[in-house]
């Protein structure tokens, strides 16, 4: 009697360890819009800037290949996700300028500056830090979601983007902080960033308007009179740093275009890849637990078999658990191959967003590893600009 209450339950255990192989997930797609706020006064409207990413690659050379990521695939990924935030952020209404930009250039009311966790089509993970140009902690979080498995076909029809949640959540969570602001502070936080950039270029003209208080936020000591004509000055300075701003953000614009294509066609191979190998990781795992357990069972019944019957059985659980841990080695190396797959996908992007070329003022630049030099150049440029009109000569203040 005990050999048969064994027998069925080496089998029940069996079975119920297989058939968790065949189970499924179903994933709600983009079902969080973002919100647009209603009539927002012209002149509390802030400029934001998005800071390009950081592709959120390992530190060292033997974790970046023990991982298999692409260098350039992440960094690809980290400029297509900064400016399809600023879309999303654009697409509300609830912003004057929104810019995708290199580096703080210390005259953009909100900064948006964020890292990449985990991206494999599948599933995207960042984290995202909001601060505005006061010295005001807005949110730093976490966001994720993950991928239906219609959603890059949509999205190559002209739908929305596979992880739009993510984006979503980002602009109303912005939103949801801004709206909890005076108007007296939005107007003040749109002063502080004018004097901010003003002091950075000639701290000896204008940063004794603004000090940082002993909560490293900054408050407006007094204000230029609007007929300085240092303040006019100032202004075309700014004016000129936008529109160089702008040149860099519509290349950043054609570069998010001519990569969406390859992009979405990657991910989507990678979100396939990557579920078929964690399905078959998952069916191995089972499978391998499946048939060991069908092989101890089997061994135990045919140790304590009394009769013929019993140890045919004892003998076939045995037999068909060898023959299930087989199938789990066999599917775990199917994983593999899928692994593989995904590093190939990886390096076919790769040569599909080679950097492309940007003009700017005579001067001919690939963005990859020196837009943000360029940058840097211009910056310096805006010094000279200023030396030049002011008769001034003094260092720019780093803060």
């Amino acid at each position: 009697m005990k050999h048969h209450v064994l027998v069925k339950t080496i089998a029940l255990l069996s079975l119920s360890l297989v058939s968790g192989c065949g189970s499924s997930q179903v994933i709600t797609h983009n079902a969080k819009p973002a919100v647009s706020a209603p009539d927002i006064p012209e002149h509390t409207l802030l400029d934001v800037g998005v800071l390009l990413f950081d592709p959120g690659l390992p530190d060292t050379l033997k974790d970046l290949e023990k991982s298999e990521l692409s260098v350039d695939v992440r960094k690809a990924e980290a400029r297509f996700i900064a400016y399809h935030i600023k879309n999303t952020l654009e697409r509300t209404g609830n912003w004057a300028a929104v810019r995708v930009i290199p580096e703080d250039n210390g005259g953009t009311d909100v900064m948006v500056t964020g890292n990449i966790m985990s991206s494999d089509g599948d599933t995207l993970e960042v984290s995202v830090d909001v601060r505005d140009n006061a010295g005001r902690h807005w949110f730093t979080k976490k966001y994720s979601d993950r991928a239906s498995k219609f959603a890059y076909k949509d999205y190559a029809s002209g739908g929305e983007d596979p992880f739009q949640d993510i984006y979503n959540e980002v602009a109303n969570d912005m939103l949801a902080y801004r709206t909890k602001m005076s108007e007296r502070d939005l107007v003040q936080l749109r002063q502080v960033s004018a004097l901010k950039f003003a002091a950075r270029l000639s701290p000896s003209a204008f940063k004794e308007y603004i000090e940082k208080d002993r909560r490293g936020e900054y408050q407006i000591r007094s204000l230029p009179s609007p007929d300085d004509p240092k303040v006019a000055r100032m202004n075309s300075i700014r004016d000129r740093e936008y529109l160089f701003v702008d040149t860099l953000d519509e290349y950043y614009g054609r570069f998010y275009r001519d990569m969406a294509l390859p992009y979405n066609n990657w991910r989507q191979y990678t979100y396939e890849e990557a579920a078929a190998a964690r399905q078959i990781k998952t069916q191995a795992r089972n499978r391998m637990l499946a048939g060991a357990a069908m092989v101890v069972g089997g061994v135990l019944v045919d140790k304590n078999a009394n009769s013929t019957a019993t140890r045919v059985v004892g003998t076939g659980a045995a037999i068909a658990g060898v023959g299930a841990f087989r199938s789990g080695l066999l599917r775990r190396r199917d994983a593999k191959i899928h692994e593989d797959t995904l590093k190939e996908l990886n390096l076919s992007l790769e040569s599909e967003v080679a950097p492309l070329v940007v003009e700017v003022d005579g001067r001919t630049t690939e963005l990859k590893g020196s837009a943000e030099a360029q940058y840097a150049e211009w910056r310096r440029l805006l010094e000279d600009i200023h030396a030049s009109e002011t008769g001034l000569d003094e260092e720019p203040s780093g803060e």
